[in-house]
């Protein structure tokens, strides 16, 4: 029995090992993604970073803030899959004297964190050294949260490079410089999209501490260098949010906020969405809603003297 455990643990780590930067084509969009924003920041040295998942990615237009309001933006949300302690991990890579980062966490992320496919794709596929540099409980719990498709998906790519599904999903070459989407025009949303952003339905939140505690050390980063993290309340399609049964939630981000020597800008009903701004997701919207979220949020960061 000892024997078998033992082969099997070395069969384990084999092939994990064998996966690292293995290049899956699930996990492509979303490292495409990182290293567009990653050159983006590096090009136009922002004053103004907007982090989150999804629901900034396709709400909120850095462009436009750069070049309507002059405020040097650069949107570097992907996909709240990654989970708020990796999305916290590549924006360390972005902390500068004077910087400002605005970040619309969705609401999910403030909660227990889990390991989707979005972030061990990534992990896995496109930054091992995410995974070296952990401890090793940490490599065997996050090797013990892949799913076995996914385990056999990542040695494929690594025995047979996979080629690109450049017609299919999401891709990194609908963003533009500043890091938004603009794939999201209104006439390209289906009866079938619009269908599956109703079906979406209200979920009550809440804060995990391990997770709060993160986003304090990501805050005190930031002030150590000489820059500023705003909190902001995300995107979000109005059906699928139930504000009165988060009230306590969101007072208790506030409170947490404040302690922390941040705030929140404006208020979460200002980021709810609907029908006619929604594109694919509760989180997504087009580009009509894309619009009135950043004017939306350039008045918030005016009223809280920001600029």
């Amino acid at each position: 029995m000892i024997f078998g455990i033992l082969i099997a643990a070395f069969t384990l780590i084999f092939s994990m090992q064998l996966s690292l930067g293995s290049n899956p084509e699930g996990g492509r969009w979303v490292a495409e993604c990182l290293d567009k924003k990653s050159f983006a920041i590096e090009q136009k040295t922002p004053k103004l970073v907007i982090l989150s998942g999804s629901n900034s990615l396709f709400g909120f237009s850095a462009k436009r803030l750069s070049e309507r309001y002059g405020i040097e933006s650069v949107n570097a949300s992907v996909h709240a899959g990654l989970g708020l302690n990796y999305i916290l991990h590549y924006a360390r890579h972005y902390i500068a004297p004077g910087r400002i980062f605005v970040l619309p966490l969705e609401y999910s992320l403030y909660g227990k964190p889990s390991s989707s496919g979005a972030f061990l794709y990534q992990v896995v596929g496109f930054d091992p050294n995410y995974f070296r540099q952990l401890g090793l409980l940490e490599k065997a719990e996050f090797i013990s949260q892949i799913p076995m498709m996914d385990r056999a998906r990542f040695l494929r790519a690594a025995v047979a490079p996979q080629t690109k599904s450049e017609t299919v999903g999401y891709q990194s070459k609908t963003l533009n410089d500043w890091g938004d989407e603009t794939a999201n025009a209104p006439e390209k949303r289906t009866a079938s999209m619009l269908a599956s952003v109703k079906k979406s339905k209200p979920q009550k939140y809440s804060i995990n501490d391990a997770v709060w505690g993160e986003l304090e050390l990501f805050v005190k980063d930031v002030k150590a260098a000489g820059g500023k993290v705003l909190l902001a309340y995300p995107n979000i399609y109005e059906n699928s949010i139930d504000l009165k049964t988060n009230e306590k939630f969101i007072k208790d981000l506030n409170l947490r906020a404040a302690k922390l020597g941040t705030l929140f800008l404006g208020n979460p009903e200002n980021y709810t969405f609907d029908e006619s701004r929604a594109f694919d997701t509760n989180y997504h919207q087009n580009t009509t809603g894309q619009i009135k979220s950043t004017d939306q949020l350039y008045t918030d960061l005016r009223r809280a003297g920001v600029f």
